[in-house]
């Protein structure tokens, strides 16, 4: 008799919750980090602050990994939260250490002139250049941190919208997520960027980054441009949905 229960349909409020309430709490708490991570980056960048940003970072985006492998998993598996809890799990698991090792990464490979374009993350960024902002590690890990945080924070967002619009046209759920995640990262890196696109940026460090390190200028020109181009509403989250909770900074 169990079986036969969990092999039947979901019900409507099991849908409602694992395809649009679960992922829009994500969807806020993950604008709010990213918020939360560029504001504490303009007031200090000490190494506790920058330990405690790591761990958060990497925890949750790796929720948001999981609520997309969640989604596939539901398309084999009737078993809702075991299949979450599963998926949740895998995707911490894989960007934690996908998270670490681009870092090592970037550490060991780019020149120190190309190491200093990561630095300044969006143009309201104006302490990133002090004395406190000198390891390597600080130099690399915030672009990472931002880039995967406001990437998964699109692509689930993106996931709630399609998934209402399929409440009306199910055949529609799966074209529209790719489009609208098509449509913010083209939004995304449309957007101007008062560093990104200065004369000394273009004349004398972005030359030498694409080309010595293209994964590092991809995620630099990503995390900047998509901060900048989201970063309004991240702020409203935060604020307003989020309450400016502080990610237990304590600055």
């Amino acid at each position: 008799m169990i079986m036969i229960t969990n092999s039947l349909p979901s019900s409507a409020a099991e849908k409602w919750l694992y395809g649009l309430l679960v992922p829009f709490i994500y969807v806020v708490v993950e604008f709010s980090f990213n918020h939360r991570l560029i504001t504490a980056l303009d007031e200090t960048v000490s190494d506790a602050v920058l330990e405690n940003l790591e761990f958060w970072g990497r925890l949750i985006a790796g929720v948001g990994l999981g609520l997309m492998i969640h989604r596939l998993l539901l398309k084999v598996s009737s078993y809702r939260f075991l299949s979450l809890v599963a998926a949740l799990s895998l995707g911490i698991v894989l960007m934690w250490h996908l998270q670490q090792s681009l870092i090592n990464y970037f550490v060991e490979l780019a020149d120190p002139k190309d190491k200093r374009a990561a630095v300044l993350l969006n143009a309201s960024a104006t302490r990133l250049l002090n004395e406190q902002f000198k390891t390597l590690k600080n130099l690399i890990v915030p672009p990472v941190a931002i880039g995967a945080s406001i990437a998964l924070a699109l692509l689930n967002l993106c996931a709630v919208l399609a998934f209402l619009i399929g409440r009306m046209e199910s055949r529609l759920q799966t074209p529209m997520l790719f489009f609208l995640f098509g449509s913010c990262v083209y939004y995304s890196l449309s957007r101007a960027h008062n560093f990104l696109d200065s004369p000394g940026f273009q004349n004398a460090l972005a030359p030498g980054l694409w080309s010595s390190n293209l994964a590092l200028a991809i995620v630099v020109e990503w995390a900047c441009r998509a901060s900048s181009a989201w970063g309004d509403v991240s702020a409203l989250v935060h604020h307003y949905m989020a309450f400016d909770f502080d990610f237990g900074q304590g600055v």
